[in-house]
């Protein structure tokens, strides 16, 4: 297949694209991770409060019921931790929401490649598809003489052709696909070395998870739907 200028102005902007999604979706998973920091911290830091509380209350026992050194420090302990937790769930619901409005700007930028990556697919693949089955005509010219030739029904011809395809959709005919591309991937010459590959499965995944549009559009103007969307109260509809 040769390359054209289109292909080459869709095999560029595809990957532009992917690029942008590429960025998009490294500040998505570094903002999950400081979410995910945060939610450990805070489990240690209730942890924290529990053990200094029940380690006031020994303390207290152990002294005979009398304040000592070591409740007054289990107590300043325990109140520092409760004093940390306070202030730590703010920053939690802060950064799921940055998650949310990340998660849906690298879904916008999934879309985007989506369209990007069917327009340059079907643009290399159709018209190969094509060449290979008209590479075949010749032969089923033949055929269907041969049976125009001979007391065999032309229907039959029709019905061979139909279970020739019935057992290739059965078989794996994925892998001799992605043999066929790769076969051609160093060859800059023909066309399918501009093949982008499967649409990405976290693309995929970022898609279904995001808000919808609509629903983006109600949490910008109501910042107790952004907070239920981001800590999950209300299933996000995903970005079609």
């Amino acid at each position: 297949m040769k390359m054209t200028p289109e292909l080459t102005r869709l095999a560029e902007n595809a990957a532009t694209v992917r690029l942008e999604f590429d960025e998009a979706y490294g500040l998505l998973q570094a903002k999950q991770a400081t979410v995910q920091n945060l939610l450990d911290t805070r489990q240690k830091l209730e942890e924290e409060a529990g053990r200094q509380s029940d380690g006031w209350e020994q303390s207290l026992l152990a002294s005979g019921g009398v304040e000592s050194e070591d409740s007054d420090k289990a107590t300043l302990l325990a109140s520092l931790a409760k004093e940390k937790l306070g202030r730590i769930s703010p920053l939690i619901d802060a950064a799921r929401v940055e998650v949310l409005k990340l998660r849906y700007d690298a879904a916008e930028k999934a879309r985007r490649y989506d369209f990007a990556w069917r327009e340059l697919s079907t643009a290399l693949i159709q018209p190969e598809c094509e060449a290979l089955l008209n590479s075949l005509r010749d032969s089923l010219v033949i055929v269907r003489g041969l049976f125009a030739l001979s007391p065999l029904p032309a229907h039959d011809f029709d019905n061979l052709l139909g279970s020739l395809v019935r057992d290739i959709t059965r078989e794996n005919n994925l892998t001799p696909a992605r043999d066929y591309l790769a076969a051609v991937a160093d060859d800059s010459e023909n066309a399918l070395h501009l093949w982008p590959g499967s649409f990405p499965e976290n693309m995929r995944n970022i898609m279904r998870r995001s808000p919808s549009g609509a629903q983006m559009a109600m949490a910008r103007n109501d910042p107790e739907k952004m907070r239920a969307l981001a800590d999950g109260r209300e299933p996000c509809k995903g970005m079609g």
